[in-house]
């Protein structure tokens, strides 16, 4: 019940069933979520909110325009939606945000009543210094892009490792096959040399000593034969642990026979043209060079740190009202403002009541000890790495 086996296939095997290869496979799954997971910071955040509120306060003036037991009441439903969000260049944050609701009121003064206000209102802030060419979150994309293609390189650098275990031992199970067909060839020659040697002792040809130097040398070759057998066993049981993840495989039962032919030709490869391949390809090489981007990506962050905070807001705010009149004989109300909810909604797209607010903001950390102190930490990862 042999099992022919190739190189080919015995490597595949063990790519396929190796529990630490399948663990290295779920790091880059992972490491591809994260990735995902920190480009999410770009997804807007979408919010909404309705109540209904009722409001009593007293008043204690005449134009408070109280009722008789010196209180107003305004009862209101209100109902808002927007965005909000991070743009994905020059490191900007931005709002969105429009609101309605019906009001009353027991205000005897109020011309509208019912009432129906509504805003939309607009931020946007643009970083001039601190942020505008490098902030925490295209930071944290470049890290997590990095750290991808680093879990990569470890998932390259366990399967070389396991390649060349199966390499490894399927030529020493080759190897030690081979050795026992020899010891075993040894053994059957030595016994028809034990053989000659009884005939010739009993011809009279030799004396008898040789009978008992030919018994030794079968002795000693057949321990030599059991050892090598041993050898075979442990070698087959090696390569079987590497490409078999459960021993209640039927295979584990069966004997292994290495059939890839032996090739002895020496590759020819020019000393520069191998070691130009081994800086390129080696996955240790590419884990430093990994670590030394992950540096040069925090170096621009902090750098970008110590910078002083100066921003550059702007808000637009467009209103709308209507509603109906009280008193439209001695308060008499313009005509836009008279109507429903829709009325409302049309003066705000009309934009007849805007308000713009352009300004600055500055911040202006006191000494700015924490992103100093974090440059100067990975300068000196730098120098460590370099």
């Amino acid at each position: 019940n042999q099992l022919p086996l190739t190189l080919e296939e015995a490597i595949q095997m063990a790519l396929e069933n190796n529990n630490e290869i399948d663990a290295s496979r779920n790091d880059v799954q992972i490491a591809e979520f994260n990735l995902k997971s920190v480009r999410g910071v770009y997804d807007p955040q979408i919010v909404a909110e309705s109540y209904f509120e009722s409001a009593t306060t007293p008043t204690s003036s005449t134009i408070g325009g109280g009722t008789s037991n010196g209180s107003v009441t305004q009862r209101r439903f209100f109902g808002s939606a927007g965005g909000s969000g991070f743009t994905p260049y020059a490191g900007g944050r931005y709002s969105a945000l429009i609101s309605s609701s019906r009001l009353t009121t027991s205000n005897s003064f109020a011309t509208l009543n019912p009432q129906y206000p509504s805003a939309l209102t607009l931020n946007y802030t643009q970083p001039l210094f601190r942020g505008r060419r490098f902030d925490i979150n295209r930071r944290n994309i470049e890290i997590a892009k990095k750290n991808l293609s680093l879990t990569d390189v470890q998932f390259r650098q366990k399967a070389i490792d396991v390649i060349t275990q199966v390499e490894q031992a399927y030529w020493d199970l080759a190897f030690a096959l081979r050795n026992l067909q020899v010891n075993i060839d040894a053994v059957k020659q030595a016994r028809l040399q034990l053989e000659s040697n009884q005939r010739l002792v009993e011809k009279g040809v030799l004396a008898p000593i040789e009978i008992v130097a030919a018994n030794a040398q079968v002795t000693n070759l057949e321990q030599n034969a059991f050892i090598a057998q041993e050898s075979v066993t442990r070698a087959e049981n090696t390569l079987k642990t590497l490409m078999f993840a459960d021993r209640t495989s039927p295979n584990w039962a069966r004997p292994i026979t290495p059939v890839s032919e032996i090739n002895l030709e020496t590759p020819r490869v020019a000393l520069d043209v191998a070691t130009a391949d081994a800086l390129k390809n080696r996955p240790e090489i590419a884990t430093l060079d990994n670590a030394a981007e992950v540096n040069q990506i925090n170096q621009r962050f902090y750098r970008d740190e110590t910078k002083p905070e100066i921003n550059l807001v702007g808000t637009y705010i467009s209103q709308g009202l209507s509603g109906n009149p009280t008193f439209v004989s001695s308060n008499p109300v313009a005509p836009n403002l008279v109507g429903g909810y829709f009325n409302s909604v049309g003066n705000l797209l009309q934009q007849d009541y805007p308000t713009y607010r352009v300004g600055v903001t500055i911040n202006l950390p006191f000494g700015n000890t924490t992103a100093k102190a974090n440059l100067g930490r990975t300068l000196v990862e730098e120098t460590r790495l370099g």
